[in-house]
Formats: C-alpha cells, sequence, structure tokens
C-alpha cells in the first residue's frame, strides 16, 4: 500500500507540473497536423531496437560463459519491458536476471551484472555527449545561466525526491540491491572478455534510436538541425537515467523533456510534450503486444514472477537463490 501511494504521488508531482507547463488544449490540434506515415516508419525503427537489444546482451553474456539463444533473449527482454510497465523500480531488469541465471545454470549476482551493464552500456557516450551539448547550447546561447539556474533546479529537485523515494523503501531491499552491485564491480573487473562487439551494436542502437526519434519530430512538421537534435536527445537520455520508482517513467521523461527541448530546440513546449507524448503512447502499445506474445512463446505465468528474487518481498531473497 505505501508503494501505491508512493508511485501516485510521484506521478501526481509530474502531471501537474507537466499541466503548469503545457497548453493542453492545443494538443489535440497539433496532433491533426501529424504526418502518420512517418509516425509509422519511426515506430518500425523503435521495433528494429527492440530486434537489435538482444544482441548486445547475447555477447555480454559471454563473459559469464552464458550461450542463450537470441530468440530466447528477445522473449524474455519483452516480457521485462512489460513488467517495468506495470511494476516500479525496472521490476523487468530482476526478472531477466531470475530466469538467465535459471536457463544458463548460474548464480544470480552474475546474470544480474550482466542485465545491469547491458542497461547502462550507453551511459558512457551519454556522459560524453552530456557535456558537449552542454558546451555547445551555452556557446549558442540557447542555454543560458538563467535557463540553467531555473530549469536545472527543477530537475535536480525531481531527481532528489526519486532518489529519496528509492532510499526511503524497506532497508533489506537497498542493501540487497548495494551487495549486488559490488559484485557487479568485481565481476567486470575480473572479466577478460571482449566489449568490441556490445560497443558496435550499442552505436548502432544509438543511432537507429535517434533517427526513430527524428522522425516523430518531422512528423510533427519541425525541421530541426540534425546536430541540435542528437545533442538535445543525448541530455534529454542521460537525464533519463536518473531512477524513479514510477513503472517506464511515465512523466517524469515527459517533464524532463518539456524542461529542456524547447530552450535547445527553440520549439514550443506543447508541441514538445505532443511529441513526447505521442511516442511514449506508441511505445507503451508496443511494450504490451510484444510482452503478451512473448509470455505466451515462453508459456511463461505470473505465477513464476512470485519467485524472483530481490524484488520479490522488497528485496528479500535466500542464499539458495542466489546459487
Amino acid at each position: 500500500m505505501k508503494r501505491i501511494i508512493t508511485i501516485f504521488i510521484s506521478v501526481a508531482i509530474f502531471v501537474c507540473l507537466l499541466f503548469y507547463i503545457v497548453d493542453i488544449g492545443k494538443i489535440p490540434v497539433i496532433l491533426q497536423k501529424v504526418n502518420w506515415y512517418l509516425v509509422v516508419v519511426a515506430s518500425i525503427l523503435g521495433l528494429a531496437t527492440s530486434i537489435l537489444g538482444p544482441f548486445r546482451l547475447k555477447e555480454l553474456l559471454r563473459i559469464i560463459g552464458g550461450e542463450v539463444d537470441k530468440l530466447y533473449i528477445w522473449n524474455l527482454a519483452n516480457i521485462g519491458a512489460l513488467l517495468s510497465l506495470i511494476f516500479p523500480l525496472s521490476a523487468g531488469g530482476f526478472a531477466m536476471s531470475y530466469f538467465l541465471k535459471k536457463k544458463i545454470n548460474t548464480t544470480y549476482k552474475k546474470t544480474f551484472f550482466i542485465v545491469f551493464v547491458d542497461a547502462f552500456f550507453s551511459l558512457p557516450l551519454l556522459l560524453a555527449l552530456g557535456v558537449i551539448a552542454c558546451v555547445y547550447f551555452f556557446n549558442k546561447n540557447l542555454l543560458t545561466i538563467e535557463i540553467m539556474a531555473k530549469n536545472m533546479f527543477l530537475i535536480t529537485v525531481l531527481a532528489i525526491f526519486g532518489i529519496l523515494v528509492i532510499f526511503l523503501q524497506k532497508r533489506d531491499f537497498i542493501n540487497r540491491i548495494r551487495e549486488l552491485l559490488a559484485k557487479a564491480v568485481t565481476l567486470l573487473s575480473n572479466s577478460k572478455g571482449s566489449f568490441d562487439k556490445p560497443i558496435l551494436i550499442t552505436l548502432l542502437l544509438f543511432v537507429v534510436g535517434n533517427l526513430q526519434m527524428y522522425l516523430y519530430f518531422i512528423a510533427f512538421g519541425l525541421n530541426l538541425s540534425i546536430l541540435d537534435f542528437i545533442l538535445a536527445e543525448s541530455l534529454l537520455s542521460l537525464l533519463g537515467t536518473l531512477p524513479s520508482v514510477i513503472p517506464m517513467k511515465i512523466g517524469q521523461y515527459e517533464t524532463f523533456g518539456v524542461l529542456t527541448l524547447p530552450y535547445l530546440l527553440n520549439v514550443d513546449e506543447t508541441i514538445i510534450f505532443s511529441v513526447l507524448l505521442l511516442q511514449r503512447s506508441l511505445s507503451i502499445v508496443i511494450v504490451l503486444i510484444l510482452g503478451l506474445i512473448s509470455l505466451n512463446s515462453l508459456n511463461f505465468n505470473w505465477e513464476l514472477f512470485r519467485k524472483i528474487p530481490v524484488y520479490r518481498n522488497s528485496g528479500t531473497t535466500s542464499k539458495k537463490e542466489d546459487r
């Protein structure tokens, strides 16, 4: 019950902030002018990223000696995305770790490490581009001290709120995550595997993902500089890595987008929100469809997810589950 109330309050904060910034009444008019053919193409590219992603995870699993069929990983990733849509705190990642552990007969800590590395593999690239973006937009006078002071203050407050909410969860859950992350760092430092293929796949995912979002903006009649768009989108993606208890970070991502992209791309806040709202809505539909198909393909039922360690019972699990 406490978790549900926390999620409700978190969503309410983001929704209220969005309603304060965005003119909701303009959205239907904006959507009437959308090029839906481009939206369909962008959605297909979104599907392409869901197919490319498992290739990287498959390569990373080799670090711990795991050989898993790509179709199984793809189905598992779809189920993980579905769980993260329904439950908070990236429940899908814990589920993927658990079922990969069963599949390759290894420890949960090792598979959790792989899934964690896969989820944040693009973070160094986003950090580098984020720094470049700040310098670039500051030199173009699109990112001023006044704007940074105003919007970054809001973003910082929201980020701190999200972090505090997570740490106010039961202590055994937080301790469990710390233990697993410590194991992940140790495993990574001792790894002798090659990261060449995962890096190449990450770059390809970055290109396809940016092309997908760029088509969404073009569909709304926006003619944006490709360089400006890539740097602005990278900065937003970097902010998107901030923690949240909200399933799929619904509301948080859109709020961060409205607080940054209008200034960086010189586009009206309501148009930006309309783009992000449409993209998020379609991605949720795709996640639901692919997740349900994959559940049926792997013959999973909801009772199986009660066995998942860490997330189950707010993070408690027996030593037997770690073996």
